[in-house]
């Protein structure tokens, strides 16, 4: 074999070489970019904050501060609703609705009609006293709901927020399981027919209930924010 036959050899040995150090090089580099993006955030805080809100995927914030109206009549102001004294508050497992008569939270009774030295008795929690202007009314904001009072300190209203973290239920149907507003109507419509309505959702005499949807008017799916227990007028 000439001298030249054996450089050309070398000449290739060597590239077939260095040609293996880079592909394994380069396996180890793309391998490392793709660890770096599975591992990556890819939504600002702001952005997470909005989907957080829109989804109801974390406990409703003083950010809902818009005034509501009922379509059954009563008025009030969430915006100052605070929840500082409830941090230490155990989530209760859930909430059960009964129409006309008030709420169960686990195993205590939060009923229409009774005093607040009653209902607060019955809680393990000291709530906000919230006074409006615009009513006479008196608003005792716990960390889950919000008793509202006459001017003869009997219950006559109970809104309970909608929180992600404990069931609402209604006739042993968990209404947390129905992701929209449009569901949740669907369902209360097996029930009583003559629903009427307003901007923000829809009130059953029937049953005494009201369900509040905030973004209502942006679409149908969006989640339900609130339900209300009332009293008969």
């Amino acid at each position: 074999m000439s001298k030249k036959n054996i450089v050309i050899i070398i000449l290739v040995l060597c590239l077939i070489f260095f040609s293996i150090l880079l592909i394994i090089r380069y396996s180890k580099d793309n391998s490392h970019e793709v660890k770096e993006v599975k591992n990556s955030n890819y939504l600002d805080e702001k952005t997470k904050a909005e989907i957080a809100k829109k989804y109801g995927l974390n406990a409703p914030t003083s950010d809902k501060s818009s005034k509501t109206t009922y379509s059954i009549g009563f008025s009030f102001d969430n915006s100052s609703k605070k929840t500082d004294q409830t941090k230490d508050v155990t989530s209760p497992k859930k909430i059960e609705l009964l129409s006309y008569k008030g709420i169960l939270v686990d195993d205590n009774e939060v009923f229409l009609d009774e005093t607040n030295s009653t209902i607060k008795n019955s809680l393990e929690e000291t709530p906000n006293v919230i006074e409006h202007s615009y009513s006479t009314s008196i608003q005792y904001s716990y960390k889950y709901f919000d008793v509202f009072f006459d001017e003869d300190d009997k219950c006559m209203e109970i809104q309970i927020i909608n929180y992600p973290e404990i069931g609402i239920y209604y006739d042993g149907h968990n209404l947390m399981d129905f992701e929209s507003y449009q569901a949740i109507e669907t369902f209360f419509k097996e029930y009583d027919d003559n629903l009427t309505y307003d901007s923000t959702g829809f009130t059953s005499e029937k049953l005494g209930i009201n369900v509040y949807c905030e973004h209502l008017n942006e679409s149908p799916l969006n989640p339900v924010d609130a339900f209300l227990i009332f009293n008969k007028k």
